[in-house]
């Protein structure tokens, strides 16, 4: 969901699939919901640094638009 809709889930998606795979190591949830859960993982992770990637893009182009406006760049 986080690479598709909202970037924000990405982080959530990762928790969530590090707190069930360590659940599954720990025998509190069945063995079979471990490939869901590394994949959940993974694409958690994945949807992380995508948002990581957007925010500092937003950050550079906020920067780039107040320095043109203080020093009249155009």
């Amino acid at each position: 969901l986080a690479l598709i809709t909202c970037p924000l889930f990405g982080p959530v998606a990762w928790w969530l699939g590090v707190a069930e795979l360590n659940d599954i190591r720990e025998g509190l949830a069945p063995r079979s919901g471990q490939s869901i859960a590394q994949v959940g993982w993974v694409l958690g992770i994945i949807g992380t640094a995508l948002l990581a990637l957007v925010a500092l893009v937003l950050c550079a182009v906020i920067a780039f638009a107040i320095l043109g406006a203080l020093f009249g760049a155009a």
